[in-house]
């Protein structure tokens, strides 16, 4: 799962490509309090919990406040838009790999771009649908699908 995050060649399977949503939530609750200097991980986890119910007028605010409250706060919105920018960065890797797996071409993850409902519906529709189970245009099929005979059997054998 954390082989090359920002490779955009290649296959990703479902369970690979859902399990990289925990790990933003994680990476997002540690930098959190880190970068905006945050008393602690509660205040961080009560505004994570407002950017995932899609309450954004109500996370700017606080990431505003908790910004404003200390010194520098150019480097660290600096610090948090650069971070931003690598989540999103490896999501638009991962969600060309994936769809890659189903036989389309990488590039309809900027779809995902479209506001308020890109990256949910994206992510939604990647997590459901299959990836081909035999080699495609994009790479061949990943461990464990489109299962070949072993080498020297027959196809009857297998």
């Amino acid at each position: 799962m954390t082989h090359h995050p920002f490779r955009v060649d290649g296959r990703l399977s479902r369970l690979p490509y859902f399990l990289w949503l925990p790990a933003w939530a994680i990476a997002l609750l540690l930098a959190q309090p880190v970068v905006l200097g945050l008393s602690g991980f509660a205040e961080s986890g009560l505004m994570l919990d407002q950017l995932l119910k899609g309450n954004y007028e109500a996370y700017g605010a606080a990431v505003d406040r908790a910004v404003h409250a200390t010194d520098a706060w150019a480097i660290r919105y600096l610090v948090l838009g650069l971070l931003f920018v690598g989540m999103f960065g490896t999501f638009l890797a991962l969600t060309a790999r994936r769809l890659h797996d189903i036989g389309r071409p990488g590039y309809y993850a900027w779809i995902s771009i479209i506001p308020f409902v890109g990256v949910p519906a994206v992510f939604a529709v990647l997590i459901l649908l299959p990836g081909d189970a035999a080699a495609n245009q994009y790479a061949p099929a990943p461990r464990g699908r489109g299962l070949q005979p072993a080498r020297g059997a027959s196809p009857a054998e297998a």
